[in-house]
């Protein structure tokens, strides 16, 4: 399921592209293993594969493990960004 967030920050780094976007309130972090043309302030489309979510806990930066993820890969991706 694709969900719109707002963009903001957009840090090209070679081939993957950091996002710094607002999602329901909520800032998130999306690594993209893929150059991506947006600027701060576009609303963008997210649409991700669950298997690849990685979640940490703000305080201490750990990662939160759950069942249903492969914790042996070490990035996440997102797959099918868009600008909206």
């Amino acid at each position: 399921m694709a969900r719109s967030v707002e963009v903001i920050t957009v840090e090209p780094k070679g081939a993957e592209t950091h996002i710094v976007a607002r999602l329901s309130g909520v800032e998130i972090v999306v690594t993209l293993h893929e150059r991506v043309a947006c600027e701060p302030g576009d609303r963008i489309r997210l649409s991700v594969e669950p298997g690849y979510i990685h979640l940490f806990d703000a305080s201490t930066f750990a990662r939160i493990p759950h069942p249903n993820i492969d914790q042996t890969e070490p990035y996440g991706r997102a797959l099918a960004v868009r600008p909206v």
